[in-house]
Order: C-alpha cells, then structure tokens, then sequence
C-alpha cells in the first residue's frame, strides 16, 4: 500500500493517481464549498474503485457525507457504531445524539444551535465509569461507577447504560425501557 499525505492543495491529484492510497485529507479550513466538492470527489473515487476509506473527523455532518458507516468516540473510546441513515434517523447513544443536533442545517436557519452541556474529560485523569456520564442528561449513579462494555448487536455497537429510545435527548424523551432492554439484554 503506498501511504500519501496530501495537502489541500493536491487532493484531488493524490485521489486520481493512487486510488489505493491512504491519505490525510485535512478538510476542516475549507471553505464549505470546496469542502463539499473533496468529500464528493472522495466518495465518487471510493465507488468507481472500491476504496475503503476511514475518514477521521470532528465534523459529523462530513461524516455522512462519505461513510457508509459511524463510529462515534467519546475520550478515545467508540460510543456508537451504526450504519449512516440508522444512526441519522436514531442514534441510540445520548452524545451522538447532541453531536447530531449540534449540526447546522437548513431547518435550523435562524435557531440557536444546540449546545451540548459541560466541558469535554481530562484525558489525562483515568475516572471509572461513563467518560460522557457528567455532560449526559441520562446519566445515574452507574453511569458515574461503571465503564458501560461495547455491545454489538446485529451488525451495530453502543456502549451506553441508558440508549435513548428515538434518538432524542433530556425530559422530552419518551420511556426507553424498550431500548434498554434491547441493548443491555445481550453480551458484550
């Protein structure tokens, strides 16, 4: 495999000449145009030759625009894993859930964007339990005492003691027995 590094400046030339590639494609300085036009250019070249991409990001809504599939990270560690239109339409794990509503979209012109509440872990302190449990409006005492496994059920993954049943967050959210059971009802 030939590793390229590719800067802004030779993004598309580095996709056409070494489709087999593995390159670090910085797009987050981008005017939101150009933006676009790499992540569409990256997954046309991804369907004409087959190229598995792994695409690191800050940027969920880039994300989307290329994946298949999501895993998000929470302090270094995969909350969530799921397909990209079931993870859309639900994510099952509250800080997917608040990147995702954090997005800026057409529906939102004119709404404050939603925040989501608390500062991000010290990764450089080693606290037991849920990394997400002090920002997590779900969160309860195990949260706090104990690290949630990674589960994988049926083709998805999520580490959460309180997966949210619709995809919403906080005191709108209707009863997530149901999601619970499914997620915590299996083995890790």
């Amino acid at each position: 495999m030939t590793v390229a590094f590719a800067s802004s400046g030779s993004v598309g030339q580095a996709l056409r000449n070494a489709p087999s590639s593995c390159s670090n494609l910085s797009t987050t300085a981008l005017d939101a145009t150009v933006q676009i036009q790499i992540l569409l250019l990256l997954r046309e070249m991804q369907r004409e030759t087959g190229l598995a991409v792994i695409f690191v990001t800050h940027d969920i809504g880039a994300a989307v625009e290329v994946a298949d599939r999501v895993a998000v990270m929470y302090a270094g560690r995969i909350v969530e894993d799921r397909e990209v239109g079931s993870l859309m339409a639900a994510p099952s794990h509250p800080y997917s859930a608040g990147l995702l509503a954090a997005t800026v979209s057409a529906e939102q012109r004119g709404r404050p964007l939603t925040t989501i509440a608390g500062a991000p872990p010290d990764l450089g302190c080693t606290a037991t339990g849920c990394a997400f449990a002090p920002r997590c409006a779900q969160a309860s005492a195990r949260c706090s005492a104990e690290q949630p496994p990674l589960l994988h059920i049926a083709g998805q993954a999520l580490a959460c003691w309180h997966p949210l049943a619709d995809g919403r967050v906080g005191d709108d959210q209707p009863s997530s027995r149901e999601a619970i059971a499914r997620w915590t009802s299996w083995e890790p």
